[in-house]
């Protein structure tokens, strides 16, 4: 077999998660505008960055430092995205291909929308972050957003329906190969879709724009926590019966990734509803309440995840090059979505509940686990 053969042979969509890890991180430097500088609009733009830059000499260097950042992973993004997509093309022809439809790795397709929604979302800030002005355009820029996102969504969705009627539909699940939580793929592309469905129903003025982007939201949330609830309840049954697949153990950490959004899903959901509808502001407590629930899931399935991988040995094989395995791509979303989820939970929850005053020794301390992590 020669190696392209090879290649072809080894290839999976959740070759995906190479993107979709950058654009993450892309996000995830984001957060430090977002939640560090000044901004009167819903989000920073343009000219808040030219005035934080402006600010001061060390608001200069981490702002400088954060924009590069920011745009060296969103290239990165860009470059995977694009090798994927050819490498799938390729993979389409060939017999591998073929094998995996009717089985359970049909779900890794889920893969490609979740990229995909990943990569609006990164568009959208590398406008309003790197081009001036654009924001007084932003109302006209939202419904272009929503048919992007609508798009990928009726793609999740077909591809979705199809696994479901050729797996579950007809008896074909695999229970012995589901001791992981590796079906979490599915929701997870869900409510990437739909909080970028959330953005402009919390941002946009236009009270058309908000409902239909409202709508659309939750009803990929809706369907997010349907499936969440049934992967996870399958995936346990089988890892409870046949002990857990160490080869796929960071699926255990997949609902990581999927609490963030779905944080961020009803922060914007619930601004949006508060602002457009109801002409009033939430109270900042909600969100401290909303947020430390978030967050206690995730350090519940975090340490639970590690101790698994760490009896496994996973770190020590497949982290330290002993062993090759492509799952170990997945591990970048849970540590993104943990930072991206911490600065909310303490911009939202502690600093503008007024708990913690910003800028202060306590508010730096409380951000420093994120920022390590």
């Amino acid at each position: 077999m020669n190696s392209k053969s090879k290649q072809q042979t080894a290839y999976t969509p959740n070759l995906f998660l190479k993107a979709l890890g950058n654009g993450g991180l892309a996000v995830s430097f984001f957060m430090y505008l977002m939640f560090l500088i000044p901004h009167a609009t819903p989000m920073p733009i343009f000219s808040d960055v030219v005035s934080a830059l402006k600010s001061s000499t060390s608001s200069f260097i981490w702002v400088t430092t954060v924009l590069i950042l920011l745009l060296v992973f969103s290239i990165r993004y860009f470059v995977q995205l694009n090798i994927q997509l050819k490498n799938f093309a390729k993979f389409k022809k060939t017999n591998a291909y073929q094998k995996i439809l009717k089985t359970n790795q049909e779900i890794s397709l889920m893969a490609i929308p979740l990229t995909l929604a990943m990569g609006i979302s990164v568009l959208f800030i590398l406008g309003a972050v790197f081009v001036p002005g654009l924001w007084h355009f932003v109302e006209y820029l939202f419904p272009f957003a929503i048919l992007g996102y609508l798009l990928v969504g009726i793609y999740a969705l077909k591809l979705f329906v199809k696994y479901f009627y050729n797996t579950l539909a007809k008896g074909n699940f695999d229970y012995v190969k589901n001791n992981n939580l590796s079906q979490l793929i599915a929701p997870f592309a869900f409510i990437m879709i739909s909080v970028g469905f959330a953005a402009p129903a919390a941002m946009s003025h236009v009270t058309t724009t908000s409902i239909i982007a409202l709508t659309l939201s939750i009803v990929f949330l809706v369907l997010t926590i349907i499936l969440v609830n049934i992967k996870i309840i399958l995936g346990f049954k089988s890892i409870f019966k046949y002990g857990v697949d160490h080869t796929t153990a960071p699926t255990l950490w997949m609902i990581i990734p999927i609490t963030t959004l779905v944080g961020i899903t009803l922060v914007r959901l619930i601004s949006g509803v508060s602002h457009n509808l109801l002409h009033t502001a939430p109270n900042p407590i909600i969100w401290l309440i909303l947020l430390t629930s978030l967050v206690s899931i995730q350090f519940i399935f975090g340490l639970f995840g590690y101790f698994v991988m760490k009896r496994h040995g996973y770190f020590r094989m497949y982290l330290n090059g002993e062993k090759y395995d492509i799952g170990s791509y997945s591990l970048i979303c849970p540590g993104v979505a943990t930072v991206v989820l911490g600065m909310f939970y303490v911009g939202m929850g502690f600093i503008k509940s007024g708990i913690v005053t910003k800028f202060s020794l306590v508010h730096f301390i409380l951000l420093l686990p994120f920022v390590y992590v």
